[in-house]
């Protein structure tokens, strides 16, 4: 089980990166109510295709204005 936890380490240390955000409950609330309901598992997959969306959209308006 030790070289197990070491490997998964070694892993993450080496081929990912986290990336943390503080959220208001206040003013954030929306946004947190939206995360709480996909669940664990949704939550990352979630974000990375918001960001791959607007990362797409953004790679488009930029042909378009170059063309």
């Amino acid at each position: 089980m030790g070289n197990n936890i070491q490997y998964i380490a070694k892993y993450q240390k080496e081929y990912t990166t986290q990336v943390n955000i503080r959220l208001s409950k206040k003013y954030d609330a929306d946004v947190i109510e939206k995360l709480n309901n996909l669940g664990n598992d949704g939550k990352a997959t979630y974000i990375k295709r918001l960001i791959r969306e607007d990362i797409a959209r953004a790679n488009g308006t930029e042909e378009q204005q170059s063309a």
